[in-house]
């Protein structure tokens, strides 16, 4: 009763919110394929959904706070007004706060919620600075006036990078990294996946939409590149390694960004979508496989136990590492191609390396799973907890995901337009 109720009204408030917040088009009688906010709005949903059934439904208050965070980043990409979206950001990151920090008896658990309280409180106060140095140069926080305050201004420029080092610090960026391993390991396998999806889309497109001229960003991005490849070479847990393997996935989906054209924004669009489906489906992997201190060594010998867990470890490892002919890789190609016709010879070359990088060391955990043998503790430890009971909706999610992983090379052409539909309004 309880599941039916939150799943009608985030279906009914998400769609309510979408359809009264464009009524204004309605005159047209003609659906605008060329607002890239329709495009977003659907896609949060979309995820929120996607993690709503991953989520425990036996405790309502996960489901509020999980609307919360979609309400908070659907108004994020609607504000046209710099405080608005510091008061959107804020309803984020606390409801993401207490469901980080909502399991009283874990000391990583509260570690993980301290530490994102903190460092988000920091950030905010960094964005609210800048916006404070650009209302006293402009007396206004439209972003539309922003756009016509000359650029040469030293102000102006100190007050946009303040705003994007707040932002960077929402999107985990190198030097502002600091919080999501140790975040990503205290919190729960489902707060995760919804850290790690929704609140990264709201503020990339926060982001894409200021257009900030910095070279900030470009030096986040290659950064974020080699710290979060290098980071993850040797965790030996799961999800601190997903942690650094995410901040090097920014450092590709800025490095687009920082192109500060159509075909940039237009291939980290792309990539975002891809990662999307592979995160999504990693974690829930990970719910479904027995691991109870997500050890990358619990994985071994995965293949035996049920191989169609192991093929999907290694089809995922393989996607994340850019990996040949799947989706993973189409996405690097594209934003490294599109990189190198731009003249971004250094970023380009440092994503080749990183890449690399990056295949080996998932291809390590692709051969615990088909090739290293079962400790007899972990075997031991299998039998002796409870067997994990995969449920008929994260089965479909995971196979929706892997589906679009597998197949996605066959016509990327879909996807490609799609992104071109949700930029190109901005130029």
């Amino acid at each position: 009763m309880t599941k039916n109720i939150v799943l009608t009204g985030v279906l009914v408030i998400g769609l309510a919110y979408f359809v009264l917040g464009n009524f204004s088009d309605w005159h047209m009688h003609v659906w605008s394929f060329n607002n890239w906010k329709y495009f977003v709005k659907i896609l949060l949903l979309l995820i929120t959904l996607k993690i709503w059934f991953l989520l425990d439904k036996k405790d309502i208050n996960n489901s509020v706070l999980l609307l919360f965070v979609l309400i908070g980043s659907i108004l994020l990409i609607s504000c046209e007004h710099l405080l608005l979206v510091y008061l959107a950001l804020e309803l984020q990151t606390f409801s993401l706060f207490v469901l980080i920090a909502k399991n009283r008896n874990s000391m990583l658990s509260t570690e993980a919620g301290l530490k994102y309280f903190i460092l988000g409180a920091i950030s905010s106060g960094i964005f609210l600075l800048g916006v404070s140095i650009i209302y006293g140069i402009s007396l206004s926080m439209s972003l539309k006036d922003i756009a016509f305050i000359s650029q040469d201004n030293l102000v102006l420029v100190v007050a946009q990078s303040l705003i994007l080092i707040a932002l960077l610090f929402k999107l985990t960026a190198v030097p502002f990294h600091m919080w999501a391993p140790d975040v990503y390991e205290g919190a729960s396998t489902e707060i995760v996946a919804l850290i790690a999806t929704v609140p990264k889309i709201s503020v990339l497109i926060v982001l894409m939409n200021l257009n900030f001229p910095s070279d900030l960003l470009l030096l986040a991005a290659v950064f974020s590149m080699i710290f979060g490849t290098l980071g993850a070479l040797n965790q030996n847990k799961i999800k601190r390694l997903i942690a650094y393997s995410g901040i090097s996935h920014m450092g590709f989906i800025l490095l687009g960004i920082a192109l500060f054209n159509i075909y940039g924004q237009e291939a980290s669009f792309v990539y975002l979508l891809i990662y999307l489906f592979m995160i999504i489906a990693t974690f829930s992997i990970i719910l479904i496989t027995p691991m109870k201190n997500y050890l990358i060594i619990e994985l071994s010998g995965a293949i035996k136990n049920n191989k169609t867990i192991g093929l999907t470890w290694a089809i995922l490892l393989l996607s994340i590492g850019g990996i040949p002919p799947l989706a993973g890789f189409i996405s690097k190609w594209l934003l490294l191609w599109t990189s190198l016709n731009n003249a971004f010879y250094v970023g380009s070359l440092v994503g080749i390396l990183c890449s690399m990088v990056a295949g080996a060391y998932y291809l390590r955990i692709v051969k615990i799973v088909y090739f290293q043998k079962t400790s007899n503790f972990i075997v031991w430890e299998n039998l002796l907890s409870k067997s994990v009971l995969i449920n008929e909706s994260l089965s479909i999610v995971l196979g929706i995901s892997i589906y679009m992983v597998l197949f996605l090379i066959l016509n990327p052409n879909p996807w490609v337009l799609f992104s071109h539909w949700g930029v190109v309004s901005l130029f």
